[in-house]
């Protein structure tokens, strides 16, 4: 057996050279017969690959270790950003210097590296010395206290971007905010660069011109201009002759208009179109007044808005004003009253201006009516026309010189219905479309116009609208054309709690009216709506309260005020009105 088995192994062991033998002989045949060229070869690893894969390795376990990062995490950071293995000869110890010297909490020094992984990375890749430097210039220029310095560098979100500056440039930048004509305090200084570190990026050669054109167009004063830096960080960083001396002479030049506009708006009893009538007929200075006027309205709407001075001319400012007046129809004095009391209208996309505007025309079935008023007005003014021939040309001369008739001539001009609505409150402008206004028109839709069935929501249109009929349509319209400023009111803090209050039952608290009462009362007295919560449950309540009182019934159709008035029986009580939400106080007590 032990022969046996001995001689098989043999065997074995012989066959297995035999087939070795054969395939090292086919492989030099293949060899010989294949060019060199057609074979792949596995690559050899260099020493300077393995050494950067050991790198990597290193650094992928500094992440895993002190930041507590994932593996997958920790391999996308390192990938998306590999510097930090080949250039960081140690980064276990940056992290840890980060993490103890600095005393950046690990979770900020996460969230740096996922919010600014490139300039997190420049911090790891500079030298302890540099890093702080920085922050000794930072807390030397701006008179930081320890509290201060470890605030903002476990709080501010701005943090990689302060520590990027260079050291050289950083401490005239600060000079230039916090000494000089500015003065900007210290406290205020740290706040400003907290909030938008990037303020520190600008040339301080610009932003000292900017200063100046500030000073000497508009005659800006110091606290003008640190208002509108607290207003738009960045004002300094705009470049001088690109953007804020081309902007501010199209502001008040005569392409643009929005000097004359908005000079034309009456404000403290001040108007271009009414000094001529305050000014003695011996002055012949009132081309001046003008246009200090109209200089003192153009300084205030960039303290207001300062970041009109980064809208470029042609690109943004005149494609939005040839819009306003030529696809809205606003008049000069409208738009004078648009931009003066929100001039951060200029900042807006012309799209999202656009698509307001669409949505006002279509939802409000504003664009319907204007043929009809189009068509009267040219009767009207036909019949004016045949009725001013026989007004003396005297009266007529006397009446175009006379500043009075003159501005209210601007003042009553319509324009659009549009125009009107964005006039009265250009706030609906500044509004988001799907946050805010469409929420606002679909739930007066669902809550008041269209029965809660399925039938009746499953006609709404592509657009998310639902078809009214022409009536309820022209109710919707007459609403917010006259109160426009219910728009701009939150749907969720004032519209909602009103509207449940109304349409309540007593038991539970509210006024026992249903929707279609609300909806009734709301077309009849628009201004209902703008009243707080509080004054109507309190008058609504006294009304309720007399009329248990004095034990009269009212049926489901009645309203407080008619169940009221029909059972007075010669009493001398002043009558109820609809509008008794807006009587004032004297009058309501009289009652």
């Amino acid at each position: 057996m032990v022969g046996r088995s001995a001689f098989g192994k043999a065997a074995i062991g012989l066959k297995n050279k035999n087939q070795t033998d054969l395939l090292l002989a086919n492989s030099r045949f293949i060899n010989s017969t294949i060019s060199d060229s057609n074979i792949i070869s596995p690559p050899k690893e260099s020493a300077e690959t393995k050494r950067l894969l050991f790198q990597r390795d290193r650094a992928l376990l500094a992440l895993q270790q002190h930041l507590r990062l994932s593996t997958e995490k920790s391999l996308q950071l390192l990938t998306t950003n590999p510097s930090l293995y080949t250039d960081v000869p140690s980064l276990s110890l940056k992290l840890l210097y980060l993490l103890n010297e600095l005393n950046i909490p690990r979770s900020r020094l996460v969230r740096m590296l996922e919010t600014h992984p490139t300039l997190t990375t420049r911090v790891i890749l500079d030298s302890e010395a540099n890093l702080s430097s920085t922050l000794q210039v930072l807390q030397e220029e701006l008179d930081l206290r320890y509290a201060d310095l470890k605030a903002i560098i476990t709080k501010s979100s701005n943090l990689p971007t302060l520590l990027n500056y260079g050291r050289s440039n950083l401490k005239r930048k600060i000079r230039l905010y916090t000494s000089g004509y500015l003065s900007i305090t210290p406290s205020v200084m740290t706040q400003l660069i907290c909030t938008e570190s990037r303020m520190l990026q600008m040339n301080p050669v610009l932003a000292t011109q900017v200063i100046n054109i500030l000073r000497n167009t508009l005659n800006m004063s110091r606290d003008d201009i640190v208002t509108m830096l607290q207003r738009d960080k960045l004002l300094l960083c705009y470049h001088p002759t690109e953007n804020t001396k081309p902007t501010i002479d199209y502001l008040m030049g005569d392409d643009s208009q929005i000097g004359h506009v908005l000079g034309l708006v009456l404000r403290k009893s001040e108007s271009t179109l009414l000094l001529p009538a305050s000014i003695s007929e011996e002055q012949q200075n009132i081309e001046e007044e003008k246009q200090q006027l109209i200089k003192s309205r153009i300084k205030d709407l960039l303290i207001r808005y300062p970041a009109i001075l980064s809208c470029g001319v042609t690109t943004h400012l005149q494609p939005i004003l040839s819009f306003l007046r030529n696809d809205v129809g606003c008049t000069d004095y409208q738009l004078g009253r648009m931009l003066y009391r929100r001039g951060n209208i200029l900042t807006l996309s012309l799209d999202s201006l656009k698509r307001k505007v669409d949505y006002f025309n279509t939802v409000l079935s504003l664009t319907e009516e204007e043929g009809e008023e189009i068509e009267s007005a040219e009767k009207n003014g036909s019949e004016e026309e045949t009725n001013s021939s026989d007004i003396c040309s005297g009266e007529k001369e006397a009446e175009q010189k006379d500043p009075v008739k003159v501005y209210e001539s601007y003042r009553d001009e319509y324009g659009t219905k549009l125009s009107h609505i964005l006039a009265t409150s250009p706030d609906v402008l500044t509004l988001s479309l799907k946050g805010n206004l469409q929420p606002k028109f679909q739930y007066i839709i669902d809550t008041f116009l269209v029965p809660p069935s399925p039938r009746a929501r499953s006609i709404a249109d592509g657009n998310g609208h639902l078809h009214l009929h022409a009536c309820q349509k022209q109710q919707l319209s007459k609403i917010f054309q006259s109160r426009p400023q219910l728009l701009v009111l939150s749907l969720e803090k004032n519209w909602k709690p009103k509207v449940q209050y109304l349409s309540s039952s007593e038991e539970a608290g509210g006024a026992g009216l249903s929707p279609n009462q609300v909806w009734d009362w709301w077309v009849a007295y628009p201004h209902m709506m703008s009243f707080t919560l509080e004054k109507i449950e309190e008058r609504v309540n006294v009304v309720k309260k007399i009329i248990r009182n004095k034990r009269i019934s009212t049926t489901s159709t009645d309203f407080w005020w008619q169940s009221l008035n029909d059972n007075v029986e010669g009493e001398t009580t002043m009558v109820l009105e609809a509008n008794f939400l807006g009587w004032k106080e004297k009058k309501w007590r009289t009652w």
